[in-house]
């Protein structure tokens, strides 16, 4: 069944770019922008988007909503992916983005494969663009062609995406401002509304129109009882409101028109959607009830909307950047200040061997540590690079913003007789915002190295939160 998935939103794909549909009012934006200097770029977004959602169904959402987010604060410049640095304040902590947020990994993921495939081509914008469309057609969706030349924008502004993003709790009115703003009129708002027909929301997110809408002490007199008792379930009265209720009860997966269908019974999950059709006299009314009836229709629309939003603010030609490593790159410039404070807790004296998990090269450290990039080959690695670097510590850096850093130091010797592992011993140092674990320990060089060595191992583990340069 999941192979068939695949291959039929192939075919839907294919029938749409021969279906010549109008792709962009900027001329500078074209779908056949990389058909030259990097033309397995649409397959390897699909592949990997795909993949992703073998573990995570909630990723094709996730994924949607991360392009709108990034489209409506600087246009649609990839500054959602900017982490903290002395000079960028990142959108990733605004209200609406904050813990909230998804599928950065994955984004991570795909530019590290079209990197590897295509080297300093391809922007980080395009990917997000590319892989919103890729989840639409993947969760059963629209697919169209992607105007595509966009470069990366060199700043993030959290404030103007605590402006820009609607909140859940907006009117009718606060939403067509919101959109207005972008150059969006009535019938993007309700279009671009249907993303929610799959993904999830956070209880916190419409909590208020359970127990006390407006401040009434009552529901929201515009969602469905049985609705409300169902979702009261999911989100009790005075609960921490981080339980996950589906958009769309019926089919929270798939992107269809049953968002519209919901709304028309008063099932919109967040007050937000339930405006389009529950505000008196709305003109957003007729539109729900046209795409309520008509899945073409909407997806009509929808098509069209996603890439009127993604030509949003784009920067071209030679303004913006084409960023190597959105992600990685930006974690190791987070962790500075912490590997400041680590030499002056440690007294390391020594360079250290940073190997990276994004497998690139690292410029972004302070020129006192020393860089090597990841290497794939596994056989005999600890040996090679105990040996290489002078029994040297090596730092490894583990995820994105929330960053686990490991340093080992090594030694090698012939393995004794019947060892496998031993027990850690473990000493634990406090510094003022981070801690160290110190885990000593034996164990045997991977299956594939050699079977005559073996190597002890002093790993200290930073173990912390988000962390900011200094």
């Amino acid at each position: 069944m999941n192979s068939f998935r695949a291959v039929a939103t192939a075919v839907c794909c294919v029938v749409v770019v021969l279906g010549g549909l109008p792709f962009s009012s900027d001329a500078q934006l074209d779908p056949s922008f990389y058909k030259k200097t990097c033309p397995q770029l649409h397959s390897i977004v699909h592949k990997l988007v795909w993949k992703a959602s073998l573990s995570d169904p909630r990723i094709f959402a996730s994924l949607v909503r991360l392009h709108f987010h990034d489209c409506f604060v600087l246009g649609c410049d990839a500054s959602i992916l900017l982490n903290n640095t002395a000079t960028i304040v990142s959108e990733q902590q605004a209200l609406p983005n904050n813990n909230s947020i998804r599928g950065l990994d994955v984004v991570n993921n795909i530019k590290t494969a079209v990197e590897k495939a295509c080297p300093g081509i391809v922007s980080c914008a395009d990917i997000l663009a590319l892989a919103a469309e890729a989840s639409s057609a993947l969760a059963f969706g629209p697919c169209w062609k992607v105007p595509l030349g966009r470069r990366d924008g060199l700043t993030a502004n959290r404030t103007l995406a605590n402006i820009n993003l609607p909140a859940p709790f907006f009117t009718l009115d606060q939403l067509k401002k919101a959109f207005s703003d972008q150059g969006l009129d009535t019938t993007d708002l309700v279009a671009l509304s249907g993303a929610h027909t799959f993904g999830r929301a956070h209880c916190s997110l419409f909590q208020d129109r359970l127990y006390n809408f407006n401040n009434t002490g009552k529901p929201d007199p515009t969602l469905d009882t049985t609705y409300l008792q169902t979702l009261s379930k999911i989100c009790p009265n005075g609960g921490p409101g981080t339980n996950l209720a589906n958009f769309d009860p019926t089919t929270p997966d798939k992107l269809d028109k049953n968002y519209y269908s919901n709304l028309k019974v008063k099932k919109g999950l967040l007050q937000s959607d339930q405006e389009l059709f529950s505000t008196p006299g709305a003109d957003t009314i007729s539109i729900v009830n046209k795409f309520a009836s008509s899945q073409d229709a909407f997806f009509e629309s929808f098509k069209a909307s996603m890439i009127k939003m993604g030509n949003i603010g784009v920067l071209t030609g030679k303004k913006g950047e084409i960023r190597k490593q959105f992600i990685g790159a930006q974690n190791f410039k987070m962790t500075c200040s912490v590997l400041r404070k680590m030499n002056r807790v440690l007294g390391v004296g020594h360079p250290l061997l940073v190997r990276s998990v994004s497998n690139s090269k690292l410029s972004l450290l302070p020129s006192i540590f020393q860089f090597q990039a990841y290497s794939s080959a596994r056989r005999r690695l600890i040996a090679d690079l105990a040996e290489a670097e002078g029994h040297h510590p090596d730092l490894h850096l583990v995820g994105w913003n929330n960053v686990t850093i490991e340093i080992w130091t090594h030694s090698v010797a012939p393995i004794p007789k019947g060892l496998k592992t031993t027990r850690p011993e473990r000493e634990v140092l406090q510094g003022s915002d981070f801690t160290i674990f110190l885990l000593c320990y034996a164990t045997l060089i991977p299956p594939e190295g050699p079977t005559t060595m073996s190597t002890s191992l002093c790993g200290i583990v930073v173990l912390q939160g988000k962390m900011n340069a200094e």
